[in-house]
């Protein structure tokens, strides 16, 4: 269920990252931020995003053993906003960013493998897209975008 309203991106990424900075902390991360100075804003349902950040960072979290990095940047191109996330934790084979998709897989023993596929839902059902690239051993780059308003 998707309850659109104009909103700033760079806000929700604010925030988020804010709730998140205790796990952070006690993991010994780093957060790399990079954002566009402008309020960006688009047509988007603030608690789904939210969610979808919150899962993409968790992911990231979750790779990296300890001492890690996540970069977070934005750049608008072609009137779309990108925001790309960067970590340096184990990364994905080839055969794991194949299957990341679909609803049910998942690499963690406790995972239910509903969270990428639930990011995919909404972002789409925002107007956006996302991909990802990842190489084992060296990290995981994703990268989203969403039309501005």
């Amino acid at each position: 269920n998707i309850d659109k309203d104009i909103m700033d991106l760079n806000l929700l990424i604010d925030e988020t990252l804010e709730s998140l900075n205790p796990m952070l902390k006690e993991k010994n991360i780093n957060v790399n931020l990079n954002l566009l100075d402008d309020e960006i804003y688009i047509n988007g349902d603030y608690n789904r995003l939210s969610q979808v950040i919150i899962n993409l960072l968790k992911n990231s979290l979750e790779s990296i053993k300890d001492k890690g990095l996540i970069k977070i940047s934005s750049k608008l191109k072609d009137n779309k906003y990108y925001l790309i996330i960067e970590d340096n934790g184990m990364g994905m084979t080839s055969e794991t960013l194949k299957k990341i998709k679909e609803p049910f897989f998942t690499t963690k023993p406790r995972g239910s493998g509903l969270g990428v596929s639930l990011i995919y839902e909404i972002v789409e059902a925002h107007g956006g897209n996302i991909k990802y690239s990842s190489e084992y051993g060296k990290g995981t780059k994703v990268t989203l975008y969403f039309p501005i308003v």
